[in-house]
């Protein structure tokens, strides 16, 4: 949410598409444009104006005050309730540890059915010290195979599944030294 930009949206063009299956995606499904209020970092500042579709509006650009530390105290109104009511098992992936932000207690009262912390797992896939995109990934394939496992009764049907999925591997640290290769695109415009 915070750092995605489709740069052809402010006139750029390019000989290849840089992101041609996030192109392919929007095509066949709803979507929109979204402007976050905040800026390098605060994750679950813009993750409860989503969630909740309450505004963090304050008076300093950078406010250092995180909404799941200090607002969220008991049941909040929030989008996992609504799919909660509407049969849907809802889960939290999170490259991050439990409590970074009070995620731990915050989800819950949120409405989310289970909350997934891999930074807590031994053994779990890093890159450059944090949990590696690959790692949060397979982790949403296993809640999605399970919640196809998970039928209502009398029912073969799949239940459905609302996740919200936070990766860290491009937060940081970043390392001097040489970045790896990558595909080379021309912009004009």
């Amino acid at each position: 949410l915070e750092a995605r930009a489709d740069l052809s949206e402010y006139g750029l063009t390019y000989r290849t598409d840089p992101i041609p299956n996030f192109h392919a995606i929007a095509r066949r499904h709803a979507g929109g444009r979204l402007i976050v209020p905040i800026y390098g970092g605060n994750t679950p500042n813009t993750e409860f104006e989503v969630l909740t579709g309450l505004s963090r509006v304050h008076p300093w650009p950078h406010d250092l005050s995180y909404a799941y530390r200090q607002w969220i105290t008991g049941k909040t109104p929030a989008l996992p309730w609504v799919f909660r009511r509407w049969g849907y098992r809802t889960a939290v992936v999170s490259g991050a540890t439990a409590d970074f932000f009070a995620e731990k207690e915050a989800y819950p009262r949120l409405g989310f059915h289970e909350f997934r912390a891999l930074g807590d797992r031994a053994g779990v896939a890093t890159k450059f010290d944090l949990v590696s995109d690959e790692a949060v990934v397979d982790e949403v394939i296993s809640i999605l195979r399970s919640a196809g496992r998970e039928a209502e009764a009398g029912t073969t049907r799949r239940r459905p599944c609302f996740l919200s999925i936070t990766t860290d591997r491009s937060h940081a640290p970043y390392r001097p030294g040489p970045v790896p290769a990558a595909p080379r695109f021309r912009a004009t415009g």
